[in-house]
């Protein structure tokens, strides 16, 4: 399976930089040649991409970043939260264009009963399954960015090589749609080829608890912003169900292989460059609360302590920090280590925020402690250490800073703070969104850092701008500036 996995991603790699001019407008062009690709391979080439909301590439973990979950021990320069700007351009030309493919030839006549298409199964769940993936794409590039080419991208068939940009709030409501489309569509009958869906190797009952998840943790964020639509959306993902069990969460296995290992072992092993360690912030929250997942996160220093560094401090005081704190634990950097993108811990959280609004007829208190414990295991599970026992579990639960009580507002506060403690190393991008949109736990950029706040956005990059700049312009003007200080939609409450 890895060698036929790899020799699908050299191809694809291949087909994809042969094809790409380097303009915005590409994302409108069709660099994958359909007649000479297999919905298969496209697919597989999709999947390998889902890692980088997590850490985009070995230098450039913005989110990570973003929610403090790590810092620098060599120098200070990420840290400093300089936002450069996230181009979108190859998610377009690559991701989603990969994706609309599949669909469109899964909806031609003449190529639907094409080996090329039948060889990955059915027309639905290639459907579904692309669907599902695209939308899990759109999702993060809006929350990453607020406005987003949506409605008019993708359609260089069509004459549009510069789209418009939707705003956030009519992007959402055509991804739920979407989304709940998708599901109807899956046949759990059937299932797509294991080889190429090399995720849940082609379960489509796991696709369709994914499915649900995306929908859940959508209609959460418009808590604050529209609270009505939020519920409603919610209320029918829950009924769908989503992912509560760790066999289920949707997670990307790195191969023990130079062409597809996991980005912090390139960092740490392969180039040797060692640049973040653990944040202060993430190990004196986890040390206030004895947390047992410290040891499946971090190493002691040579005092037997957990100790972090502080994120965007002066260069100056780096070398006060890195001799004696703590490093990742290290079967989190092994070659084949994996990312867990959406887990079971998060979306027990997310229900209970949504049972702590009275959203859905379930006890929030239950669904917390449910995700807690869920994390904790998951997380023990993906390192050598033994398990904490169900009567430590319980009691670290059962502690102050720890247990389901207080007013409304204390308890969505414990909610947030297990969510950010759980999604180390998971989608950051959710837990970026976690902070904006709760604004707890606490957390403020290091002296060094060149913004006042965590930013609420990314900005446009110029690349992408450059390219197509009447509709950014226009997207500017109805969002606001292309700057971190610009909130999207969803993110309306305070949290200065």
């Amino acid at each position: 399976m890895k060698k036929i996995f790899l020799k699908v991603f050299s191809v694809l790699l291949g087909i994809a930089m042969l094809t790409s001019c380097g303009d915005f407008d590409n994302i409108n062009d069709d660099p994958n040649k359909p007649n000479q690709a297999y919905t298969e391979n496209l697919f597989a080439y999709a999947l390998n991409r889902v890692t980088f909301f997590t850490m985009e590439q070995s230098y450039n973990p913005t989110f990570l970043l973003f929610p403090k979950y790590i810092a620098e021990r060599q120098n200070v320069q990420y840290g400093k939260l300089d936002n450069n700007g996230f181009k979108t351009r190859d998610y377009y030309r690559y991701n989603l264009k990969n994706l609309k493919t599949i669909i469109d030839m899964n909806e031609d006549p003449a190529k639907k009963g094409t080996v090329a298409v039948t060889s990955f199964g059915s027309n639905a769940n290639q459907i579904a399954a692309a669907k599902t993936l695209m939308d899990y794409y759109y999702l993060h590039l809006t929350d990453i960015l607020g406005m987003i080419p949506y409605s008019e991208a993708l359609k260089g068939a069509d004459g549009i090589l510069t789209p418009k940009l939707d705003d956030q709030q009519s992007v959402y409501k055509a991804l739920v749609a979407d989304l709940k489309a998708a599901y109807d569509l899956f046949d759990e009958s059937s299932s797509l080829n294991s080889t190429y869906e090399y995720i849940y190797e082609g379960d489509i009952a796991k696709w369709k608890k994914l499915n649900a998840s995306l929908r859940m943790l959508a209609a959460i964020k418009l808590a604050d912003v529209d609270p009505e639509t939020g519920k409603a959306w919610f209320k029918e993902a829950y009924a769908d169900g989503g992912i509560v069990d760790n066999a289920d969460n949707f997670t990307y296995k790195f191969l023990q292989t130079s062409d597809n290992e996991n980005p912090l072992y390139t960092n740490i092993v392969t180039e040797g460059r060692n640049d973040f360690c653990p944040s202060e912030d993430l190990v004196d929250n986890m040390n206030t609360l004895s947390d047992p997942r410290r040891v499946a996160y971090f190493t002691k220093n040579k005092d037997g302590v957990y100790k972090g560094i502080p994120q965007g401090i002066e260069p100056a005081d780096v070398s006060k920090y890195n001799k004696d704190n703590s490093g990742f634990n290290s079967s989190l950097y092994a070659q084949n280590a994996p990312f867990v993108i959406i887990s079971a811990a998060r979306v027990l959280l997310v229900e209970a925020e949504a049972a702590q609004r009275g959203w859905i007829n379930a006890d929030a208190k239950s669904l917390y402690e449910q995700g807690i414990a869920t994390s904790i295991k998951a997380k023990f599970s993906l390192v050598s250490q033994a398990t904490p026992d169900d009567a430590e579990i319980a009691a670290y639960i059962a502690q102050d800073g720890v247990a389901y009580s207080g007013t409304d507002a204390d308890k969505i506060k414990l909610i947030a703070l297990q969510r950010w403690i759980a999604g180390f190393f998971e989608d950051g991008v959710e837990a970026w969104a976690d902070w904006r949109r709760l604004g707890y736990p606490v957390l403020v950029p290091g002296p060094k850092a060149v913004v006042t706040h965590i930013p609420y956005r990314m900005i446009y990059s110029s690349d992408d701008v450059s390219t197509n700049a009447a509709n950014y312009k226009a997207a500017q003007e109805v969002q606001g500036e292309n700057d971190t200080d610009t909130r999207v939609w969803w993110d309306v409450a305070d949290n200065d």
